[in-house]
């Protein structure tokens, strides 16, 4: 079993290795070892031996000049170690056997030593080889594996190895298709650097599904692994939290170097390499840069780097012919206007933003248009206290930008949301004043109600905008929309009505079902059945 030789040691012990041992593995914390020794004073007079010692190695029962070097030895191997006074006994050594400030050798056999075997759970028990530092293992990682797995070995057999090499888990994937439940347990007794050696029990590995088959039937699994690096992976889209809905691609960051500080607002300037090109550009200023990098590069820190992903082309669409992967490195930027900047910057900003909003939407960039409409929102928080006419502007600013909104999500086919949002401008809510007689948002929600199917909440909703702009040509086009919904929807569920009418006289039934009243049951069973058919392939209109 291969294993790192730990053989830098302190000034002040020194090792000489007289005879090699066997093997590359080495002792750790809490094994028990099995040595024979002799120790030597100053003036090479022996002062104690013994040829079968035992004691747990880190643990403060031999010196500590013992401990460190008997954790560089190999199995059967003959050294000698000479330690000076800090790592021996110290300034009084052991009254009327080892003077005062004495320099000591002792000449060692490790013999063998039993592991310290941790129980992770029933059929998983873990030996830790080489300590780790920084990071538990956890699914959500990406994960950087260095392994070997073999079958333990019976009687005179050493067992064999089945599978080896070196690979990078996704997050939530499992190393040789183990159970998730083992595979988590092992993963997350981890850290950073850490290298262990797991034994599985069949019940543990999965008879069924794990290794691939390759394992005979009731082995007990041996695995050699090695935590190289832990990755964050993380969702980095404009909107993450509708990531992998319909409209909503996903992107993800996988974060090779961290950065220090904050990340660049929309509208910074900021310079990056692109797998490997040096770029300059003005964040959500236009359509310039792909979507992809631009979501990541908002949540970078300067100086990080990583990974960005993602499987939809439309993500990637800029002239530097970017994707499906690519290496991001966040080199410069320069700061831009954000909610802490002065009333005069924020009413600016927020102008522009609103302004490369109404750019993205004429773009058909909406996801960004989003982005940047939600923006001049969050710039104006809280104006409470602003001077009256800066709060007006702030509060336009917001209003507008908050209706706007309402029509990227409707291209984005967010219907239900889109009708919330209107309701918020509409009744007061979500940090925006009632304005019940809001045209756009009134016929924005219609529009919503639309999208959604609902014909009459639509009709009532584009009527109500005309009854208060009877010149509105695009509402009463919408209006002749929603009256042709509502006769489809009226003619379909008419169809599905006859159907089970029709239906429910010419169904079969059971030997002795036909008494008056258990017709009746029967019928009122079918009616029901029909009803539920009806309600389940969409809106009933009578």
């Amino acid at each position: 079993m291969a294993c790192d030789i730990l053989e830098e040691l302190p000034e002040g012990v020194l090792k000489e290795i007289l005879e090699p041992g066997t093997g590359v593995e080495r002792p750790r914390a809490g094994d028990e070892l099995q040595i024979a020794f002799k120790g030597f004073l100053p003036d090479g007079k022996e002062f104690h031996r013994s040829e079968d010692f035992h004691f747990k190695l880190g643990q403060g029962e031999v010196n500590k000049g013992l401990d460190l070097g008997l954790a560089t030895m190999a199995k059967g191997e003959h050294a000698r170690l000479t330690l000076s006074p800090e790592f021996a006994y110290g300034e009084e050594g052991v009254p009327g056997k080892i003077p005062p400030q004495a320099t000591l050798s002792f000449e060692v056999t490790l013999a063998a030593w039993e592991r310290k075997h941790e129980l992770l759970a029933e059929g998983i028990s873990k030996v830790t080889l080489r300590a780790g530092q920084g990071k538990r293992g956890h699914r959500s990682f990406a994960a950087l594996l260095r392994y070997t797995a073999r079958t333990e070995g019976t009687g005179d057999s050493g067992g064999s190895e089945f599978s080896s090499g070196e690979v990078e888990l996704a997050p939530g994937q499992c190393l040789l298709a183990l159970p998730s439940r083992s595979w988590e347990l092992l993963l997350g007794s981890m850290r950073q650097k850490e290298r262990a050696v797991f034994t599985l029990q069949p019940h543990a590995y999965g008879q069924s599904s794990a290794f691939d088959g390759k394992v005979p039937e009731g082995a007990t699994i041996l695995l050699d692994l090695e935590l190289l690096d832990l990755l964050v992976v993380e969702e980095c889209g404009l909107l993450k939290d509708w990531a992998g809905e319909p409209n909503f691609p996903r992107v993800t960051k996988k974060q090779l170097e961290e950065g220090k500080g904050d990340a660049p607002a929309e509208l910074a300037e900021v310079t990056a390499r692109l797998d490997g090109q040096l770029v300059t550009w003005t964040l959500l200023e236009d359509s310039k840069r792909c979507e992809a990098v631009e979501s990541a590069v908002l949540n970078m820190a300067l100086g990080a780097r990583c990974q960005v992903a993602s499987e939809d082309e439309n993500m990637w669409q800029d002239e530097l012919q970017l994707g499906p992967h690519c290496t991001v490195e966040l080199v410069a930027f320069q700061s831009a206007p954000d909610w802490r900047s002065s009333r005069a910057q924020r009413l600016d900003s927020g102008g522009r933003l609103k302004q490369r909003g109404a750019e993205m939407m004429k773009a058909k960039s909406f996801r960004r248009a989003c982005w940047l409409y939600r923006r001049v929102q969050d710039y104006f928080g809280y104006i409470e206290d602003w001077p009256e006419e800066e709060r007006c502007q702030a509060e336009a600013l917001r209003q507008q930008s908050k209706s706007n909104e309402v029509m990227a999500w409707i291209k984005l086919e967010q219907f239900q949301y889109a009708v919330d949002l209107c309701t918020e401008i509409l009744n007061g809510g979500g940090g925006s004043c009632a304005d019940p007689g809001n045209l756009k948002a009134l016929f924005r929600r219609a529009l919503a109600w639309l999208g959604l199917g609902e014909a009459e909440k639509a009709l009532r909703g584009f009527q109500e905008v005309l009854d208060k702009d009877p010149s509105n040509s695009e509402a009463r086009q919408q209006l002749t929309k929603a009256r042709l919904l509502r006769k489809q929807q009226t003619e379909h569920s008419q169809g599905l009505m006859k159907g089970m009418i029709s239906g429910a006289g010419s169904l079969q039934y059971p030997m002795g079902y036909t008494s008056a009243e258990g017709e009746r049951d029967r019928e009122r069973e079918a009616m029901m059945e029909q009803i539920d058919k009806i309600k389940s392939s969409g809106p009933l209109v009578l």
